[in-house]
């Protein structure tokens, strides 16, 4: 879990049995889990929450009224525009830097985000998935993972 707790909160779960944890564990679960973290994984300004999977995670509701982005957001979901998807990727090789192109082959297939231990996220084009041939960020190959959380969209 994590959590944001005001002044003194960490005593009350303490009281519970809990016990802080160190970032590096919370960053590699939930890059394996596939849980984007604010901008190091969302650019600010460019990053479109049905590729980032915030209607799965709750972050997206098309029954509310109006909120920021709602027009775009729900044309973009009624069209089936959404083309891209932040994944998980297993990364077997040296870790790539954020930003960083992934290929497959001489294709462009993504862009890499943040990444831990061997995990990492990249917004994937969703063509690109299930191929024969591997996704490769520079020396770095990688192997993405679609959580079972995640929910293509048909068509």
């Amino acid at each position: 879990s994590r959590c944001v707790l005001p002044a003194g909160g960490a005593a009350a779960l303490a009281a519970l049995g809990f016990a802080p944890g160190p970032f590096e564990d919370w960053d590699r679960l939930r890059l394996s889990l596939g849980l984007p973290d604010g901008s190091r994984d969302l650019p600010i300004d460019k990053a479109i929450p049905l590729e980032n999977g915030f209607e799965e995670l709750r972050g997206v509701d098309f029954d509310k009224g109006c909120y920021m982005g709602q027009e775009l957001t729900a044309r973009t979901k009624w069209r089936g525009l959404v083309r891209k998807r932040l994944l998980p990727v297993a990364i077997n090789g040296p870790t790539p830097e954020p930003g960083a192109e992934v290929m497959l082959g001489d294709q462009e297939a993504g862009e890499m985000r943040s990444s831990f231990d061997g995990w990492g996220l990249a917004l994937l084009r969703i063509e690109m998935l299930n191929r024969e041939t591997p996704l490769t960020c520079g020396a770095a190959t990688l192997t993405p993972r679609v959580p079972d959380w995640v929910k293509f969209q048909e068509g």
